[in-house]
């Protein structure tokens, strides 16, 4: 015996008709018996058995239907015998003052305070480039956030080349990547030197107008450490 029939042997002791179910449940004329031959999703199948008072399993699966009553404490079923006497009204505030009630007896969860990500001590230019030879990082402690929690490590700029959105002594933070797509901020080594530069096709642009863009040839070692997805601002950093 398919679901279908299952259904409808369930619907013929209930003395109610499959179109009259569709129509209860909020399905269009027909849907149950195109089950035989389409798969419906787990929620439409949940509204039939629940109208049907029957569980998924039985439906789908063509196990014994038991009742989940059965599963709960005595504390539990008198609960739910007395929620039946009550009206829809009450039923609401009862629901209501269960869900406080639950909250209140959930375990606090403590946003942490602070966070740490290493600061690597290589000023990236913004400008005509710098050496990225010979610098080391330190962990520096700053407040948690998006930004902060999705970043690998952040940089220190030097230069005005990407001004107005990056600025001379910025601290940006950076998830590192190998690649990343043309328009998207980047950090990258050209030739052994470093710099920040909006990725361009065959060029890392400069957004002030008065710098020129830097050219990419087959003869150039390029190398991207990853996104800008942020900067941190003076008041992120803690002792």
């Amino acid at each position: 015996m398919c679901m279908v029939d299952r259904i409808k042997a369930l619907a013929k002791e209930k003395n109610v008709s499959i179109s009259c179910i569709e129509q209860s449940v909020g399905l269009g004329n027909g849907i149950i018996g195109k089950w035989k031959k389409q798969s419906p999703s787990c929620d439409r199948i949940k509204l039939v058995a629940d109208y049907l008072n029957t569980s998924i399993d039985y439906l789908v699966y063509g196990e014994e239907k038991s009742s989940p009553a059965s599963e709960l404490s005595a504390d539990e079923q008198e609960l739910l015998y007395n929620f039946k006497k009550l009206s829809d009204i009450s039923k609401s505030r009862v629901l209501e003052r269960a869900e406080t009630l639950a909250e209140l007896e959930s375990p606090l969860v403590i946003e942490p305070e602070f966070t740490y990500i290493d600061l690597y001590e290589m000023p990236v230019s913004a400008g005509t480039g710098i050496d990225l030879s010979g610098y080391d990082k330190e962990e520096i402690k700053v407040k948690p956030g998006i930004e902060v929690e999705q970043a690998d490590f952040c940089l220190k700029i030097s230069g005005d080349s990407m001004e107005p959105d990056f600025h001379d002594g910025d601290i940006v933070l950076v998830k590192g990547k190998p690649k990343i797509e043309i328009g998207q901020i980047g950090i990258f080594v050209v030739n052994g030197s470093g710099y920040i530069k909006e990725l361009g096709k065959n060029k890392l642009i400069s957004l002030n107008d008065d710098y020129n863009d830097i050219r990419l040839t087959e003869n150039d070692s390029v190398w991207c450490m990853g996104e800008v997805i942020g900067t941190l601002e003076e008041d992120d950093f803690l002792d």
